[in-house]
């Protein structure tokens, strides 16, 4: 059997991994990350996950669909100049929240429970693991090794592969979509928006395990994302 588990960069790899397969609901499920923060929280215990929740921003934004208004709702009572839910994020410098009030103690308690779940899933799976993130910048995949290290050392047995997926939300990238394997890791080019999964489930469902693709010796062209990182993330030194 074959799992899929979210790293983010966005919560667009929660929804293409919904759609590969049921998710468990895990650490870094429907939130922004940084590949750092990711590494960090394998080497250091989920140390730096959590913001203070008394320390959030409001972005002002309006939600684009009944399904964004719906999952907005738990800051109704805050309202933006077109007196839609104003969209709360919590943040740290590796990871933003903007579905969770974290000023809920339940909710903390649940993500501190998802925490344990993956450890114990991660520990004891005799699963193929595949862990799919989005590409924020270059800097995710020159990491790669250190996050191949941390997990070898902490889930000796964990039979895992990494999936990288060009960030096309909103860059420069007009690509053809197209695979490059480098037994390390596999990057995939094609579109990573919560609407538009298909062309990216349909290449992950052709690689199968993803255990006997052709090594390939061209490099991924990574477009940074266009998105402003230091709005969801604190002290980014980056637009």
């Amino acid at each position: 059997m074959t799992t899929y588990i979210p790293l983010g960069w966005r919560c667009s790899t929660t929804v293409l991994c919904d759609k590969l397969g049921e998710l468990p609901s895990f650490a870094f499920r429907g939130m922004y990350s940084k590949m750092e923060g990711v590494i960090d929280c394998f080497e250091f215990n989920f140390k730096n996950y959590f913001p203070n929740p008394n320390d959030f921003i409001l972005l002002n934004s309006n939600p684009e669909t009944p399904h964004q208004e719906k999952l907005w709702v738990f800051c109704e009572t805050l309202k933006n100049a077109s007196d839609n839910p104003q969209r709360i994020a919590f943040n740290n410098k590796f990871f933003c929240w903007f579905y969770y009030d974290l000023r809920n103690v339940e909710i903390l308690q649940n993500m501190r429970k998802r925490i344990e779940k993956m450890y114990d899933y991660l520990s004891k799976t005799n699963d193929r693991v595949i862990f799919i993130r989005s590409v924020l910048d270059k800097k995710d995949i020159e990491i790669v090794n250190k996050f191949r290290n941390i997990i070898n050392k902490t889930f000796p047995k964990l039979d895992w592969h990494i999936l990288f997926l060009h960030d096309q939300h909103e860059n420069k990238n007009i690509a053809e979509p197209h695979v490059i394997h480098k037994n390390t890791y596999t990057f995939i080019n094609a579109p990573t928006h919560p609407m538009r999964p298909d062309i990216a489930f349909d290449l992950i469902k052709d690689l199968g395990d993803f255990k006997n693709l052709t090594f390939d010796q061209d490099l991924p062209l990574i477009h940074q994302s266009t998105l402003k990182q230091k709005i969801f993330f604190k002290n980014a030194n980056i637009t």
